[in-house]
């Protein structure tokens, strides 16, 4: 058995990677062929996938399927596109293609979908498709950021119309025109109009083909509705079978069973070696039995094994041989082929060296030079330098729980961005309310109307679809929103001290002198009153739980009576809110359940803003020195939520490792 070695792999990864080694390496020596037998589609696939590492397209003798190729793909993503109206992913998935230009250079094209991805495509998802995405980029005040990515929409509507002027059902024909005139308008490029540009794809011959043999059907066939289109042309484009043109490493090879009876490689690579794989298990059809089978003149089903038998022996022939299996596929363990176990009963073991080589190799090019180490948990002390020197109230409560997410964000810069079509979460229905009472406090200047449910449903309709997630948040909250408005109309209604003038979104900044350093501190208040009697009343929304009395006193819950301490130093002076006394800071708990709402008043102890003011001045003198780090979760009973820093910190990893050693 000289010249013949077995490879025992884990998994079809592993099979898949010591055989793409194995072939690699016979490109060393010149001249020298080698070729994969197997009739697994699957292992081929894997084999060729894992060439390409070393840049190598190997000729596979079966081809792939039609539905495989980039053209192919692209087109069955332009029909998940106008199926899932426009939804975030499948437009993201055909505008990014590399095949779509929209009559641009393809770089061009790219600078514009990303502007839209990240402004408008990002969180949850925009409601009523490309019109929807059209009105959400006209109520943006942004002029400078939406003009690409409106023209990106308005090219793309051009281009898909054909599409989405079809009848529905719409008769097989008439729907293959309509997409191959949209994938031309998509496709287009400078070098390459529309009525070219499907010529020039290397597989625009496949796919001409292929619509015309449908095209030459279609009197078969009914008319079809646009919901079962994309599985319709899914399941016929997997049929056809073509072979690339692109060039080929002409000394290796992919063959099935048929091939290789008639060619021989010089190194013969016999894959896919288990029972039910090579060979295939007989099966006598559901109509014909045995015996009936038999009486027609048929070859019994087995026959197939022998065939399969002969096969096995041709090829193990060859002067240098080797013999691959998986030891588990998807989990399940595997039994050796037939002739491979019978070849080990009479000949004993099969030499295993080179194929356990080629196997250590192979983990060791995914396999990282050193071991994994415990990681400490994250702090950096940046120089004083790059330090911020301007933090927002809310920052500063940031900076007393988490410190390193302010560090990511303020030194580093890194912005956290939500998931394409992510989920909608507290945060958008939070901006989404606040949004709300912003605009109906400033729509009616502080005298509201009679009929304040009425006023308060028109505002949330009219922001439902400029917002991300305003439509789902008023589907779902429609009925508390309701409740909602008649609970604000009776708290404003009965409060002791109406307010004369209202300011919402107020902005304000003050200068502060903190260890020798310029320091600005800024702040939006959601909303300012004064009252009657002169003094200010500022309000928070809150769609979640408001902090606590004890914080507030602890200086640990800071948003509050920092904006009171600035608006008392005239902070917020540009907004026309001159620096006065504070009376009172109250919280607005917005729930929309029984009660819709609640009102909480901070109890206010003499003194109590200017001590939140030089805590805060404190705690920023002690991150002027230089050793002083920004630690992640420096204050973990205090973090409610998980911080979008987490995965950068590293924070389940170091906070697993501590209550182990704990633990030990």
């Amino acid at each position: 058995m000289s010249g013949i070695d077995l490879l025992e792999a884990p998994d079809p990864r592993a099979e898949a990677g010591a055989i793409a080694l194995a072939m690699r390496g016979v490109l060393e020596t010149p001249e020298k062929t080698a070729a994969l037998v197997t009739p697994d589609r699957r292992l081929a696939r894997r084999v060729a996938v894992e060439l390409r590492r070393w840049n190598i397209d190997i000729d596979d003798s079966a081809g792939r399927p039609l539905a495989g190729t980039p053209l192919a793909q692209f087109i069955r993503l332009v029909n998940d596109m106008l199926a899932g109206n426009f939804a975030p992913v499948p437009l993201l998935a055909v505008l990014k293609h590399p095949l779509a230009c929209l009559g641009r250079t393809r770089g061009a094209l790219l600078g514009d979908v990303r502007a839209l991805e990240r402004k408008y495509l990002r969180g949850p998802r925009p409601s009523g498709g490309l019109a929807g995405l059209r009105a959400m980029l006209d109520g943006d005040s942004d002029n400078e950021s939406k003009a690409g990515s409106r023209a990106v929409l308005v090219d793309l509507a051009r281009a898909i119309e054909p599409l989405v002027k079809l009848p529905d059902p719409a008769a097989l024909d008439v729907r293959l025109d309509a997409l191959e005139a949209a994938c031309r308008a998509l496709m287009a490029r400078p070098d390459a109009p529309a009525d070219t540009v499907l010529e020039a794809d290397p597989h625009g011959a496949d796919i001409a083909a292929f619509f015309e043999s449908l095209r030459a059907h279609a009197g078969l066939c009914v008319a079809i509705p646009r919901q079962d289109w994309p599985a319709l042309f899914d399941l016929w484009v997997a049929r056809p079978v073509v072979r690339d043109r692109r060039p080929r490493e002409s000394r290796l090879f992919i063959w099935g069973l048929l091939e290789a009876r008639l060619m021989q490689a010089d190194l013969m690579v016999l894959g896919g070696l288990n029972e039910g794989d090579w060979p295939k298990l007989p099966e006598t059809g559901p109509w014909l039995s045995r015996p009936m089978r038999a009486q027609l003149g048929l070859s019994a089903p087995e026959r197939r094994i022998g065939q399969a038998a002969h096969d096995f022996v041709q090829a193990a022939s060859a002067p240098q041989v080797l013999l691959t299996r998986a030891g588990k596929i998807d989990g399940t363990p595997t039994v050796a082929a037939r002739w491979l176990r019978r070849i080990e009963t009479l000949c004993g073991k099969l030499p295993r060296d080179e194929g356990n080589r080629l196997l250590e190799i192979w983990t060791a090019l995914d396999t990282g030079p050193d071991a994994p180490k415990p990681v400490a948990r994250a702090q950096y002390a940046p120089p004083v330098s790059a330090r911020p020197t301007q933090l927002s109230v809310t920052q500063i409560e940031t900076l007393i729980r988490d410190p390193y997410s302010l560090y990511a964000r303020k030194v580093l810069g890194l912005r956290d961005w939500e998931p394409v079509d992510g989920p909608l979460l507290a945060t958008h229905r939070g901006t989404f309310l606040h949004a709300i009472f912003e605009n109906l406090v400033r729509d009616n200047g502080g005298s509201f109307p009679e009929d304040m449910p009425a006023a308060l449903m028109g505002t949330a309709e009219k922001l439902a679809g400029e917002m991300p997630g305003g439509a789902m948040v008023l589907d779902f909250w429609r009925a508390r929103l309701a409740a909602l408005a008649e609970w604000f109309a009776t708290y404003e209604r009965d409060r002791a001290h109406p307010a004369t003038q209202v300011w919402v979104e107020a902005v304000g900044a003050l200068q502060l002198q903190i260890a020798g350093a310029p320091f600005t501190l800024t702040a939006k208040a959601d909303r300012i009153d004064r009252r009657a009697d002169g003094g200010y009343r500022i309000i928070d929304y809150k769609t979640g739980q408001p902090p606590t009395q004890r914080a507030i006193d602890n200086h640990i819950a800071v948003q509050m009576t920092l904006e009171a301490a600035m608006a008392e130093r005239g902070a917020f002076a540009g907004e026309g809110v001159r620096a006065g006394a504070v009376a009172d800071l109250e919280y607005l708990h917005l729930s929309g359940r029984y009660p819709p709402g609640r009102a909480r008043a901070v109890k206010l102890e003499a003194g109590l803003f200017d001590a939140t003011l030089e805590s805060v001045e404190n705690l920023i003198a002690a991150y002027r020195e230089a050793d002083k780090p920004y630690i992640s979760h420096a204050r973990p009973n205090l973090i409610t939520f998980e911080s979008r820093y987490d995965h950068l910190a590293r924070v389940d990893e170091w906070r697993a490792n501590m209550l182990a050693g704990e633990d030990t």
